[in-house]
């Protein structure tokens, strides 16, 4: 059983020090389909890098009790005195809808939230339109390339236009003790 509390910092944590994009396929299969029907399918990434081993630790143990499947990856930045960090990344679309179906209604209203759900529709769509398996393992084809042909495109320019601020902090009106407003 997974602690309501620990839903609620994993979405704390991924709104405010995590990452959320597509990102093209390069697969040898992907590019056959491109060349095939015009379409280049992307791959959901949702990850938080940090220098605190501590934060990783913890996100692990959830995605554990989530059945969520993951992996790290070290980045040791080139800069003079930079700090080396961890990322845990989730990728796969199941993964990733199963950790923004348990995170995304604990979000506040921020651009995160939106970058959220704006995957969520896209990994449903996805996961819609699989091609499905028949018995001897053949792929059978696609109902329909033409009605997806640019969706994943247009899906990853959502998410990531949805990174940009909707209210630039510039515009804000910034009085000590008081609620920031526009």
């Amino acid at each position: 059983m997974i602690n309501i509390n620990d839903l609620y910092w994993l979405a704390g944590i991924i709104e405010g020090e995590g990452y959320m994009f597509l990102c093209r396929r390069s697969s040898k299969r992907n590019r056959e389909m491109h060349n095939n029907f015009g379409a280049l399918s992307f791959a959901t990434r949702i990850g938080v890098g940090n220098t605190d081993v501590g934060i990783i630790k913890k996100m692990s143990e959830i995605f554990i009790d989530l059945g969520i499947r993951f992996y790290y990856s070290l980045h040791n930045n080139k800069y003079p005195g930079a700090k080396q960090y961890i990322c845990i990344n989730v990728m796969s679309y199941k993964s990733c809808l199963k950790l923004l179906d348990a995170i995304t209604e604990k979000m506040s209203n921020s651009q995160k939230k939106l970058q959220a759900n704006e995957m969520i529709k896209y990994i449903k769509y996805r996961l819609s339109k699989v091609a499905k398996r028949n018995e001897k393992g053949a792929i059978k084809e696609y109902s329909s390339m033409e009605e997806y042909k640019n969706i994943d495109e247009v899906f990853a320019k959502k998410i990531h236009d949805l990174k940009t601020p909707s209210i630039l902090p510039s515009t804000t009106k910034r009085v000590a003790s008081t609620i920031i407003s526009w």
